[in-house]
């Protein structure tokens, strides 16, 4: 299975923001709170990933951007 984009609608600090994967190894490098992680989180929801452990293991209400009332994943 490829995943070739995700499409974040505010989650997070991502108010509407699409990503692209190519086929192979992705890397995402970036500062301290911008986001990778809530790109880690957002693709694990996409891909079915509730049941993983560990801290956040999915997207919760609390990832929902500010003054939102739903965010929106899509894979």
């Amino acid at each position: 299975m490829h995943l070739s984009t995700l499409s974040l609608t505010d989650v997070r600090q991502f108010e509407e923001r699409t990503f692209e994967f190519s086929p192979g190894f992705n890397l995402l490098i970036g500062e301290n709170g911008h986001g990778k992680t809530t790109i880690i989180r957002a693709l694990l929801a996409a891909m079915g990933g509730f049941n993983q452990t560990g801290l956040y293991p999915k997207l919760t209400d609390e990832d929902i951007r500010l003054n939102r009332k739903q965010a929106e994943v899509e894979a």
